[in-house]
């Protein structure tokens, strides 16, 4: 087993093999495991591995291991040049160049297999600090941070029921944070082709459609429907039946065995999500949307969230639906370390901008902010 969590029981792209010189017959089997991280597994979140040996049903010992790559750190491989591997980093090979005094040669393209090349600069978050305020301290974009810290993005699938612009539709989240966000804590994701009211609301693990508790609501009397007019209401003189009503046009206009028309709402028949508070929308000016955690998420915990109908969100009519994305994880000034069993403090890492005028730059080195900047 391993954290952060994964189905395999292993870090992400790890394997395990008996060695090859060791057959059924021996009394000692020796195993290995194999791991070259990707660039989102360097992200300093420190792996945790544990093994346990069980002869028939007799369970041995069971031993762990810490494996932490090192943070803003990029280890050579054959054939990788500065320039490609800026790539890999979304950077530009000046920049590498620049963290580096110490290169073999002036020559970029000249480097070997295992030499550790520096990506940029670590800093320690700071109490109230977050991505844009670290940001704007070194003169860079969120999203700068975001692709040398991918601890930082929790990967998103979305799908939409239904899935056609115009219509009120419900929002299907799959979250995997790689790194532990504590209960109380927000993860915030950006969905530019959502429409829709500010919003805030419980949400689901599912959603099977079911009449909303209640009944059907009515139209109040003509009277004070004049002066306090109940929206999504049904009204024959302006609606038909089937017409759309009740909040979000989850609901649809009918006529009750009396005749009269009310507006028969559904409702989500699940219970409110155990792991997450609530849900908000922040409207059409930001277009966010913030998950507010009941409980403590693992590294490599999946997290599914339904938004309903009832929300009131739809797709904008010009531009396609986002079906994936990355939710940003919160900031804090320490983070929990699986390999120590104990908080420790957050260091992100920083590719810093090629020259700016409000930076002092040692070359090699940290970036010392000018007063006016700090």
């Amino acid at each position: 087993r391993s954290y952060p969590l994964s189905p395999t029981g292993l870090p992400p792209g790890a394997e395990l093999a008996r060695r090859p010189e060791v057959t059924d017959a021996d009394p000692l089997q020796l195993w290995t495991i194999t791991w070259t991280p990707k660039v989102e597994d360097t992200a300093g979140v420190p792996q945790r591995v544990c093994v346990q040996a069980m002869v028939e049903e007799d369970e041995g010992e069971e031993r762990c291991y810490g494996v932490k790559v090192h943070k803003c750190r990029h280890g050579m491989r054959g054939g990788e040049t500065l320039e490609s591997v800026a790539v890999q980093y979304h950077a530009d090979w000046l920049q590498l160049h620049h963290a580096n005094p110490n290169l073999p040669s002036l020559n970029p393209d000249k480097t070997h297999p295992g030499l550790l090349v520096r990506l940029g600069v670590t800093y320690a978050v700071r109490f109230g600090e977050d991505l844009a305020r670290v940001a704007q301290k070194f003169l860079v974009e969120p999203r700068d941070l975001g692709r040398v810290n991918p601890e930082l993005l929790a990967p998103t699938t979305i799908a939409y029921t239904p899935g056609t612009a115009g219509h009120v539709t419900q929002l299907d989240l799959s979250l995997t944070p790689r790194r532990r966000v504590m209960a109380g804590e927000n993860l915030t994701l950006s969905l530019p082709t959502l429409d829709g009211a500010p919003w805030r609301g419980p949400v689901f693990e599912g959603c099977t459609p079911v009449a909303a508790p209640g009944g059907p609501q009515y139209c109040p009397p003509p009277v004070l429907q004049r002066s306090n007019p109940a929206p999504g209401c049904c009204d024959p003189a302006t609606h038909r039946p089937q017409s759309k009503c009740g909040a979000g046009g989850w609901g649809r206009c009918q006529y009750d065995p009396q005749g009269v028309m009310a507006c028969h709402v559904l409702a989500c028949a699940e219970a409110p999500h155990p792991a997450v508070a609530a849900v908000t929308w922040t409207g059409e000016q930001q277009r966010m949307l913030i998950i507010t955690l009941r409980s403590d998420l693992h590294a490599g915990q999946q997290l599914h969230v339904t938004v309903p109908r009832s929300a009131g969100l739809g797709l904008s009519r010009t531009e396609a639906p986002v079906t994936e994305a990355e939710a940003h994880v919160p900031l804090s000034e320490t983070s929990w370390d699986p390999t120590s069993m104990m908080h420790v403090p957050t260091e992100v890492c920083v590719v810093l901008p090629m020259c700016h005028r409000d930076l002092d730059c040692v070359f090699g080195s940290d970036c010392n902010l000018r007063a006016s900047r700090q």
